[in-house]
């Protein structure tokens, strides 16, 4: 069965007025967490693997599937962090485009959520491969407490930039 798409021009866009305070404290904070996002969420990924390749737990092969998914996280909070600079953007002189902003904050929901659950995977694999490393008569130091710190850091940064985008870009 063929579903058809709808095809034809797109609706316009819906302006909603805000004060040029407020479009000023918006377009510092999304450009803020983004260009943070952006060049943060790539160093604490490689910190994270790199670290997580010097534990004493990094001698079986499933550290190769963490680091992959710490990588993949990494990847989404810098998407997250793009979609913030240009979430930015749909604010311009005292107008806010609500149109455009709503898909900016959809879209970044999404790339949140995957995020998280890369995030998540890779942080239950890693303690998995700790605990067998300790059964095995290794240590759970603060340097595995900190490299799984590092696992979820770009989940948190890039959940606090997704809400500060909702909280800004949805009216």
């Amino acid at each position: 069965m063929i579903i058809p798409i709808p095809a034809g021009p797109q609706p316009p866009p819906n302006y909603t007025q805000v004060s040029p305070s407020w479009a000023r404290k918006v377009k510092t904070r999304l450009v803020l967490l983004g260009l943070i996002l952006l060049v943060g969420s790539p160093v604490i990924a490689v910190a994270a693997i790199w670290w997580a390749f010097e534990l004493p737990a990094a001698e079986t092969a499933a550290m190769i599937l963490v680091s992959g998914l710490c990588g993949l996280s990494g990847f989404f909070s810098v998407m997250v962090g793009g979609f913030a600079l240009i979430g930015q953007s749909y604010v311009k002189r005292g107008w806010l485009n609500v149109t455009y902003a709503a898909g900016v904050w959809r879209a970044s929901l999404v790339i949140w959520i995957s995020c998280v659950f890369s995030s998540f995977l890779s942080g239950a694999l890693f303690i998995l491969l700790v605990g067998a490393s300790v059964r095995r008569g290794g240590a759970f130091d603060m340097g595995s407490i900190a490299c799984l710190g590092l696992i979820v850091l770009p989940a948190v940064l890039s959940g606090m930039c997704f809400m500060l985008a909702i909280q800004k870009l949805r009216v």
